[in-house]
């Protein structure tokens, strides 16, 4: 009777060692699938933040590109409106020099028109006064007289049209020469500053990119805290079952060699 008993205890803790056998290997199996879960998906979000950024650096990078060719083209826009404007200069220096030497070339002109007309007119008083002892002789030189007199007062109006006229082409030259540097003047201060609006904006997103990447950079480091601290927590997890895997070996060791005994 005793050893019935003692056999069907012994079939019992074999049945018991067998089940807390089958207990730690389904748990062993459960922890291992979700530790692999668990660094997939660490990876799988690592991997999708590393492309996110690298994305995002190389929109920069093309953006930056693009602003810097731009920036360079208005450069040169604005060094061709500068070179415009220093020959439109050039020419309206040109025109006032070549107008204050027709201006003295008329001057003297008609200064020494003046002086003839002067001599003349003297010359045609004198002759007048005396044409009533020399009339029949002096009829021809008088004519002569007036006919000179009339002849320099047509090439003083002339003189006079035509300074008018250089004056008002000058005028109307000079007045388009400097609309003409205004326009352009007005075209590089406008260029001037959409440049310093741009590069305030450039320097306005540098800086939300760096923020950006700073908080990307920031999570990143996070996410390897994070992942390192699983990490850690599944390791020891692991280890603490080996070990209860090993002592529960080590105690079935013992109950086996019991019942052996």
């Amino acid at each position: 009777m005793a050893s019935i008993e003692e056999y069907a205890e012994h079939l019992s803790v074999k049945s018991n060692l067998g089940r807390i056998i089958s207990d730690e290997s389904i748990l062993m199996i459960a922890c291992n699938k979700e530790v692999r879960e668990c660094l997939r998906q660490l990876d799988i979000l690592v991997d999708d933040r590393e492309l996110d950024l690298k994305k995002q650096l190389v929109d920069l990078y093309k953006y930056f590109t693009e602003r810097t060719r731009q920036c360079q083209q208005k450069d040169l826009t604005i060094k061709e409106k500068v070179k415009k404007v220093k020959v439109l200069e050039s020419h309206v220096r040109r025109i006032s020099t070549e107008k204050m030497e027709t201006d003295e070339i008329y001057e003297r002109n008609l200064f020494g028109f003046n002086s003839k007309v002067a001599t003349l007119q003297n010359e045609l008083d004198r002759l007048t006064k005396e044409k009533e002892h020399e009339e029949g002789k002096n009829v021809i030189s008088v004519s002569n007289l007036r006919s000179n007199v009339q002849s320099l007062y047509n090439q003083i109006n002339w003189l006079v049209s035509e300074k008018e006229k250089i004056d008002e082409m000058n005028v109307t030259q000079m007045s388009e020469l400097h609309s003409q540097i205004a326009t352009i003047q007005l075209k590089i201060e406008l260029a001037v500053s959409e440049e310093q609006q741009a590069a305030e904006r450039f320097k306005t997103q540098v800086s939300l990119f760096k923020t950006k990447f700073r908080q990307l950079n920031a999570m990143y480091e996070q996410l390897r805290y994070i992942f390192k601290q699983e990490l850690h927590q599944t390791n020891e997890a692991v280890l603490n079952a080996d070990t209860r895997m090993a002592e529960r070996k080590r105690q079935i060791q013992d109950l086996s060699e019991k019942l052996e005994v």
